[in-house]
């Protein structure tokens, strides 16, 4: 997977490391999300924004996809459709219903496809807290989540400094 990136071209690297991170999202809805925060944190915005995968995903989200998906199997195989309810549930559901019937009201009145899909992407990115609040276990948090966005935090701060430095 890593190595066609080598030959490809400038960019091919994104979507090995794509493929990498879905093939490890596979094995563990945790370490998916592990991944997908860590990609999100670390590489620049202008580098996410630059590529753009077949279906006009970005690298991310197609992560998100992956992440997504093992997370339903997980949840009808694994937990029988059991669901943790917490506080914040309500709005943050509310919200992402409000994006996609604004989504619909969009398509019902015949605006293009590349508008409505651009007006949405950034709001669906919410459904993130569902998969933190339903399959991240307490224990995880510290354990896992904290050092990953504490080293994602480290990453990010030193592109800063050697951007800053002229590098």
């Amino acid at each position: 997977v890593v190595l066609p990136a080598l030959w490809l071209g400038e960019h091919a690297w994104a979507a090995s490391a794509a493929a990498l991170g879905l093939g490890l999202a596979l094995f563990s809805v945790q370490r998916a999300l592990l991944i997908l925060f860590f990609f999100n944190i670390v590489v620049p915005a202008e580098v996410l924004l630059a590529l753009q995968l077949p279906g006009g995903l970005y690298p991310q989200e197609a992560l998100l996809l992956g992440v997504l998906v093992f997370a339903l199997i997980d949840l009808f195989y694994r937990r029988g459709l059991s669901l943790r309810l917490t506080p914040a549930d309500l709005p943050v559901l509310v919200f992402l219903a409000v994006s996609l019937f604004s989504a619909l009201v969009g398509a019902l009145l015949d605006n293009s496809q590349s508008q409505i899909v651009r007006d949405v992407r950034y709001p669906l990115y919410y459904a993130v807290f569902f998969l933190v609040t339903q399959f991240a276990e307490e224990d995880d948090l510290v354990r896992f989540f904290l050092p990953v966005l504490l080293l994602a935090g480290l990453v990010g701060s030193a592109e800063y400094i050697l951007e800053f430095a002229g590098a």
